[in-house]
């Protein structure tokens, strides 16, 4: 379904259509999705999820979501560093930390 994703933003963007990513809250899936997206478009996937993180606080995938995600660049962008568990909980549940 990640490929699928990337596909449709590609080609709305080849058609110049404004896209914009989704899911019910915006946390998890469309995150997963619109990270694929800037990576294949790309992006280094931390800066990516620093960026998304940047632009919407919640963002936070779960770790399954960071297991497809990681698989998935690992398939279609194998030159992109794919970050370790450890550094994607850091950005992406930095909002849980005591004082943030």
């Amino acid at each position: 379904m990640l490929d699928a994703g990337v596909q449709f933003a590609a080609d709305a963007r080849r058609e110049g259509r404004r896209l914009l990513i989704h899911c019910e809250h915006g946390i998890g899936r469309s995150a997963t999705v619109a990270l694929c997206v800037m990576v294949a478009r790309g992006a280094d996937p931390l800066t990516a999820l620093r960026q998304a993180k940047d632009a919407r606080a919640l963002v936070s995938p779960s770790p399954a979501q960071y297991d497809a995600w990681s698989r998935w660049i690992r398939r279609r962008a194998p030159a992109a560093p794919v970050p370790d568990f450890e550094a994607f909980k850091a950005v992406a549940y930095r909002h849980l930390k005591a004082g943030a």
